[in-house]
């Protein structure tokens, strides 16, 4: 519709600066600089009416924007203590290098114990872990992209909310990969206790 009226004001100016320099429906002799002053005249005439239609172009484009990836390591001494260091690395290598993630994902790593932090090394020394700021914090970060959160930790948490209570919006979701003994033990309980009706003194 923007192209027609475009053409139409084009027609419109181009009728009044050929009728105001007798080109059309006029029997005067032409000068050589009448060509000119239509031209201009016609620009002029132009440039009004495009301004009064007061024309919008509208302009759509397609862009394709991956959906995020977040690896985040626990960075805490506790990953040492249980022997995973090593173990934790090799997965995270292996998922950073892994041709189909790249293809398909934007990746982006972290690294965590008290805080988040962009990954810059790996040095297994904090001395806390807060799993609830590594769960919450992406998800204020980056609320308006489609992610997934890989959370590589031994799911001890020393500091911070409880992690269990922490919510998750529609764009996220957590794939945790723990480390370490995760064996469930049976408490230990009391299933019997002997007595005597009466109790004598030193006894």
């Amino acid at each position: 519709m923007t192209v027609l009226w475009i053409i139409l004001a084009a027609i419109v100016a181009a009728l009044v600066a050929l009728f105001q320099y007798g080109y059309i429906f006029s029997t005067k002799s032409n000068n050589k600089k009448k060509p000119w002053f239509t031209l201009l005249r016609f620009l002029t005439v132009f440039t009004i009416l495009i301004l009064l239609l007061d024309l919008k172009f509208d302009k759509t484009t397609y862009q394709t924007i991956k959906p995020l990836l977040l690896l985040e390591l626990d960075n805490s001494s506790s990953i040492v203590q249980l022997n995973a260091n090593e173990e934790l690395k090799a997965d995270y290598n292996s998922l950073i290098n892994h041709p189909s993630i790249q293809e398909n994902f934007e990746i982006q790593s972290y690294k965590f114990s008290h805080n988040l932090a962009p990954l810059d090394s790996i040095t297994f020394t904090g001395s806390e872990t807060n799993i609830y700021d590594a769960v919450v914090q992406p998800q204020k970060f980056f609320k308006d992209r489609n992610k997934a959160i890989v959370l590589l930790t031994d799911g001890n948490q020393t500091s911070g909310n409880n992690y269990s209570y922490a919510s998750i919006d529609t764009k996220s979701a957590i794939y945790p990969i723990i480390y370490g003994d995760t064996t469930n033990y049976p408490d230990l309980k009391i299933t019997q206790i002997n007595v005597n009706r009466y109790s004598y003194l030193n006894n």
